[in-house]
């Protein structure tokens, strides 16, 4: 008995069933998925001609903290852009209220009639990064079969709004 505890020595824990990706192509998979994080687990079991299922892979980037979440749809925005939103904004900030009470605010908005013709996208993220450009699915309206819908308002109105169909081809052009 005393023996025993001479020679005791403390083991790893080596439960469960063994993965069947090695280390190497764990920290080659992972590293990869931080580079492109809209790579998906089937196209890196075909680049590494891993015989894994992509299950197995899927399972290995949730343990490293990389859900697959659907990428958040933005604005595409240029740098040129955004640097005039921010110049536009930065020259009204002073303005009086009796200055804004000239302003007709609008807005619009697109609704699709039978269904969205954008797919989702899957992006593998980190938690509390939903919001970072380079998470996010930049768009860009295309009108197909989809009903554009505007409307105005003034502080002294009420809202009104205006509705028709509108074909890709005559987005541009102004109908009355």
């Amino acid at each position: 008995m005393v023996a025993n505890t001479r020679n005791y020595k403390e083991k790893l824990e080596n439960r469960g069933k063994k993965s069947k990706i090695s280390a190497v192509f764990h920290r080659r998979i992972l590293s990869q998925v931080r580079e492109n994080l809209f790579v998906t687990p089937s196209a890196l079991k075909k680049q590494y001609s891993l015989n894994v299922n992509a299950l197995t892979i899927r399972k290995l980037l949730i343990k490293n903290n990389l859900k697959a979440k659907i990428a958040r749809k933005v604005p595409f925005l240029t740098i040129v852009n955004i640097k005039k939103r921010y110049k536009f904004s930065g020259d009204r900030a002073e303005w009086p209220v009796s200055k804004w009470r000239n302003i007709l605010g609008s807005d619009e908005t697109k609704l699709n009639l039978f269904y969205s013709n954008q797919r989702s996208l899957s992006v593998r993220r980190p938690p509390n990064t939903e919001f970072f450009p380079q998470h996010n699915k930049n768009t860009i309206k295309h009108c197909d079969r989809s009903i554009m819908v505007w409307g105005a308002s003034h502080i002294m109105e009420q809202v009104r709004y205006f509705g028709q169909r509108v074909e890709w081809m005559h987005y541009n052009t102004p109908r009355f």
